[in-house]
């Protein structure tokens, strides 16, 4: 029912602008975000598992695929759960789902998004999981054509680190896409706006309205 497909045949349709791919990201932060704060936790991101409004580059993202899904006060289950591919180094053994395993998944998304245009792909890490500085530096470079590669790199990389109490919220997430994209979404309306377009409430925009 979503004209666009999915994340991963969205991103391979076309060539898609830099800040088109930082829109996106963005939003499907902001869905998982709202997750988290009601205590829930999807555990099987993916790009499969998002689905895009239609073929253009502006569409507008949303989850799907919720049999996994979890409460937070959950999190002691013993059942596997999620896509291997997208499961944080270590997870199979532990198996303890929290808010930072849905992260791991969506920053492993995002590197397929914005680095490799929807292949799968991951960051280089070492044997213990972390991402090797050599690596880091050369997402840097592949992330070029982006606003701030380095914040950016920095982000994603946070995002995989093996460590989960290393990794930022999903609020924090879109809070960072916002200020490289110079936009965040109005609380009233649900629509993303530019800085410019918003009465803000801190220069880190963590609350805004639009004018309208």
């Amino acid at each position: 029912y979503y004209e666009g497909g999915n994340l991963r045949q969205w991103s391979q349709a076309e060539v898609r602008a830099p800040r088109a791919k930082l829109c996106v990201a963005q939003r499907i932060a902001e869905a998982v975000g709202f997750l988290h704060e009601n205590s829930l936790m999807h555990r099987d991101l993916k790009p499969e598992n998002i689905v895009l409004s239609s073929g253009d580059s502006d569409a507008a993202p949303a989850l799907c695929d919720f049999d996994l899904s979890k409460g937070v006060s959950d999190a002691a289950t013993t059942l596997l759960g999620g896509t291997l591919q997208y499961l944080p180094p270590h997870f199979v053994e532990d198996r303890k789902p929290t808010p930072a395993t849905d992260i791991f998944a969506l920053g492993i998304t995002f590197i397929e998004l914005l680095v490799h245009d929807g292949q799968p792909g991951r960051i280089a890490t070492s044997a213990s999981g972390r991402v090797e500085e050599g690596a880091l530096r050369g997402l840097e470079r592949q992330l070029g054509e982006f606003n701030d590669p380095e914040a950016l790199a920095a982000l994603l990389s946070r995002m995989v680190d093996a460590n989960p109490e290393e990794r930022p919220t999903a609020n924090d997430v879109v809070l960072k896409l916002g200020v490289l994209l110079q936009m965040t979404v109005c609380l009233i309306c649900c629509v993303p706006h530019r800085f410019e377009a918003l009465l803000l409430c801190s220069e880190r925009a963590a609350h805004a309205v639009c004018r309208d």
